[in-house]
């Protein structure tokens, strides 16, 4: 929707996106539909069965792969009525909101996975102001790796992007799209980043 960004790709600029893969341009991307399976796979191996993907706006490719990955793991462990809610963005303020209505409705899974770090932190600071605390009574894990959020109390697990290689890797793609040189897109890997936020549950 953004008219400056859509006319930037149909010029005759030498473009690469990063983090963004909507406009069938050249990108270098993050692998999300597999982050979106690691994090899911995490809770359920911590022995989570009520597990919710709080999602970024499945119009961003983004937001779409990474609830795929959860998705595909659910239905994977036999989980069709899984839990999905879709926020408007991926800010603080769309984690806070959609938790605390989540709080007020008394339907807080065990487990919560949001599609990044910010909305992360949004939604524990509504599950403490509501008595809940992390991860004794819900586990939270976010997705981006923000590098402050490590600080954070309990530290924040999360999905890991490399982001100065997306930088290194962009730079690169760009110079060889200008050079003339054949060039196609990239899609690196991410990690899981297990610190202090999510607990196993024991039968």
């Amino acid at each position: 929707s953004d008219e400056q960004l859509i006319k930037l790709v149909e010029s005759d600029i030498p473009l690469v996106c990063t983090d963004l893969n909507d406009y069938n341009t050249l990108t270098v991307v993050s692998d999300d539909f597999k982050g979106g399976q690691l994090a899911t796979n995490y809770l359920l191996n911590q022995g989570h069965k009520s597990i919710m993907h709080i999602a970024g706006p499945l119009t961003v490719a983004a937001g779409l792969n990474r609830f795929l990955g959860y998705e595909s793991i659910m239905l994977e462990n036999g989980v069709k009525d899984f839990k999905l809610r879709v926020a408007d963005n991926f800010t603080f303020e769309d984690g806070y909101a959609n938790v605390l209505e989540l709080i007020q409705r008394k339907r807080v899974p065990t487990g919560l996975f949001f599609s990044s770090d910010w909305m992360a932190i949004g939604a524990i600071k509504a599950l403490s102001e509501h008595g809940y605390r992390v991860p004794e009574d819900i586990s939270v894990i976010g997705y981006d790796n923000i590098d402050f959020f490590k600080y954070y109390n309990p530290g924040l697990t999360t999905i890991a992007q490399n982001a100065p290689l997306i930088g290194e890797k962009a730079a690169t793609l760009l110079k060889n799209v200008i050079d003339g040189k054949e060039v196609e897109s990239i899609v690196l890997d991410v990690k899981l980043i297990e610190r202090e936020s999510c607990r196993k549950i024991e039968n």
